[in-house]
């Protein structure tokens, strides 16, 4: 088991983190390393018991709550507060059909200190709903997409979750203090969690 990052402000970048800022700042990348998901809602769907979800899940999750700040040559990530990084969800229009186009404007992401994922809820000209959710891949690859949309989706439905092993914050920390005797026993518990 990775050591778990004690309580900071501040926390290294996982190398693999680094090489996709690095990626960034090298090329004006635009939003190649956005990871955007549109889901349909039912239109039953409970809008306060999706928000409280989401909430949730902000407060589970530290990929959805910590943001990446420049530091002299290199970043570090800061976790910010669940409340500051929690979207109010406030349903928007949009003036075409939900799934013909994007229901958000996907925008790049800055290290500027702020949470690298949105959120936003919109309605279609059909009255159709769709939550728009858009991670920056510093913060998340397609495998952990798929645990935070499965967390969301166990949330809304009121089960209750084991807690997070390790976040990215723990990883970063791990990262960058381990030694090699900790890499190889810690590689052996990775290739367990992720055949």
């Amino acid at each position: 088991d990775p050591r778990k990052a004690p309580p900071r402000e501040r926390y290294p970048l996982a190398w693999e983190q680094r090489a996709v800022l690095q990626a960034e700042a090298i090329a004006d990348m635009g939003t190649a390393f956005n990871l955007p998901h549109e889901i349909d809602l039912a239109p039953e769907v409970s809008l306060s018991r999706l928000r409280a979800a989401v909430a949730a899940l902000v407060r589970r999750h530290a990929a959805l709550r910590t943001g990446i700040l420049p530091d002299g040559d290199d970043w570090v990530m800061c976790p910010l507060d669940p409340a500051r990084a929690t979207p109010a969800l406030d349903i928007q229009p949009i003036d075409h059909p939900a799934g013909t186009a994007p229901a958000a404007p996907i925008r790049p992401f800055h290290p500027d200190g702020g949470p690298l994922a949105r959120w936003s809820l919109h309605r279609d000209p059909a009255g159709r709903l769709v939550l728009f959710f858009d991670i920056h891949h510093s913060m998340a690859d397609a495998q952990a997409v798929d645990i935070l949309l499965g967390d969301l989706a166990a949330l809304y439905a009121g089960r209750t979750l084991a807690p997070v092993a390790v976040d990215v914050v723990d990883y970063g920390w791990w990262t960058a203090t381990r030694d090699q005797a900790a890499v190889d026993q810690a590689r052996d518990w990775w290739r367990q969690i992720f055949p």
